[in-house]
């Protein structure tokens, strides 16, 4: 069994340790942090504490964590669950909640033209672009809004230091800016994609405060879609949860496995990619017919398995927290396809359990991740995959020695105490000009 954290830490108080409690770090700003007393509200389409979404996650740890140090956070959102619930419909009552320590303001979403919507969007998924200013207008109006939030944040607009918007793609970000842009910062999660090539986020983007990246790749992918000449920007990486234990032993016992396994943690999806990994991999056993290598998949979402990988393809859906980290700590490497990522947590908890990673080559962030932490490899095609999946379960050292590269990468970089001196510095920076 490891540790895959800091292990021992001071809790600190207005930058001073009171030596009370282990295994974690709190950063917090004491005296330097004046805002006259204003809040700062995270603006985001839905707010849960177990909704599955990795910006989702992100904003959970991020507001807790700064709350923790002592800023006056507020989540800002409408009544809506989820991300693949009804978008006009209402979960939740409106109103104010206080939840584990943050206040939560939810509020009413609006109707939806739903056609209207479904139309644009299927131009935007084939690529047909420019949409007309109709066709644009029609699918932020049919995204997640609500005019009673937007009402708030104008007539409360004095209390608030800052407004802090993610991801970019919904309504609550792209016509929340407009609201107070002055005091506008967003958190994009963006990648290259069609939506990025909308002229309405363009527009409204490039007259926010600030703008916030989770890695180079992403500013740069950013630059190259708004005109941000004038948008205060900086790359402060997203928090990861660094304080757990994983036995790999453990998993192996509870699920039966006892071969060298790749692992694929997340969504099961085709936006994610993963039928290319069932490819390359299904390939990969026909052309090594004495391997005893499996595939575990963990995560929810569907998928459909050709007959050839029946016995060599363990699915076992969404698992818990322990597991999760078990199964990382078990693997030979965890092999992340996407092409699509803002950042990729996955790749950064296998790498605090000390195994290296195999990523896209056409996903910029991850491949940046991979190529900067010396934690892993990248592949663009079956070839390399295999090249890839060959090396590092023949190489063990090798392949332990990425692992506890990428560790010390996260541990340096994205740890919790990181982050939120990053982001209070950066919201400070904004705030006090």
């Amino acid at each position: 069994m490891r540790r895959c954290g800091n292990g021992w830490k001071r809790w600190k108080r207005n930058g001073k340790s009171d030596g009370k409690c282990p295994g974690r770090t709190v950063w917090r700003p004491g005296g330097t942090w004046d805002l006259g007393m204003k809040k700062i509200g995270f603006v985001c389409p839905w707010f849960g504490w177990n909704i599955p979404g990795g910006a989702e996650a992100e904003l959970r740890g991020l507001v807790t964590h700064l709350a923790e140090s002592g800023l006056t956070c507020e989540v800002l959102t409408t009544c809506v669950r989820e991300f693949h619930a009804d978008w006009g419909k209402a979960a939740y009552r409106p109103g104010t909640v206080t939840e584990r320590g943050i206040v939560i303001r939810r509020f009413v979403p609006d109707t939806r033209d739903r056609e209207a919507f479904r139309n644009a969007f299927t131009k935007i998924l084939a690529g047909e672009l420019p949409l007309t200013d109709q066709e644009e207008a029609a699918y932020l109006a049919g995204s997640v809004n609500s005019k009673a939030l937007y009402d708030y944040m104008d007539t409360h607009r004095q209390e608030y230091a800052l407004y802090v918007f993610l991801p970019y793609l919904f309504g609550t970000t792209a016509n929340g800016v407009a609201v107070a842009p002055e005091k506008s910062v967003v958190i994009p999660c963006l990648h290259e994609e069609n939506y990025i090539r909308l002229r309405y986020f363009g527009e409204r983007f490039s007259k926010v405060r600030g703008m916030a990246f989770l890695a180079d790749a992403e500013r740069a992918v950013a630059e190259s879609a708004f005109d941000l000449s004038k948008v205060e920007k900086a790359v402060l990486g997203a928090g990861v949860d660094t304080e757990f234990t994983a036995d790999g032993a453990r998993f192996r016992e509870k699920y039966g496995i006892g071969e060298h396994f790749l692992l694929y943690a997340g969504r099961k999806s085709r936006g994610k990619n993963v039928y290319t990994l069932l490819y390359c991999f299904e390939r990969y056993l026909a052309e090594h017919p004495d391997s005893d290598l499996k595939l575990v998949l963990i995560g929810g979402g569907e998928i459909i398995l050709p007959d050839s990988l029946d016995g060599r393809v363990l699915e076992l859906g969404f698992v818990d927290a322990q597991d999760k980290y078990d199964a990382y700590a078990a693997a030979d490497l965890l092999v992340q396809p996407s092409r699509m990522e803002s950042f990729s947590i996955v790749i950064m908890e296998s790498w605090l359990c000390g195994r290296p990673v195999l990523v896209h080559g056409d996903c910029a962030v991850t491949k940046e991740f991979a190529v900067r932490s010396g934690g892993g490899l990248y592949f663009e095609d079956y070839f390399e995959f295999a090249a890839a999946v060959e090396y590092l379960t023949t190489h063990p050292a090798e392949s332990a020695a990425m692992g506890e590269s990428g560790r010390a990468f996260v541990l340096e970089h994205f740890s919790w105490d990181a982050i939120v001196r990053k982001y209070t510095e950066f919201f400070q920076r904004l705030a006090g000009e």
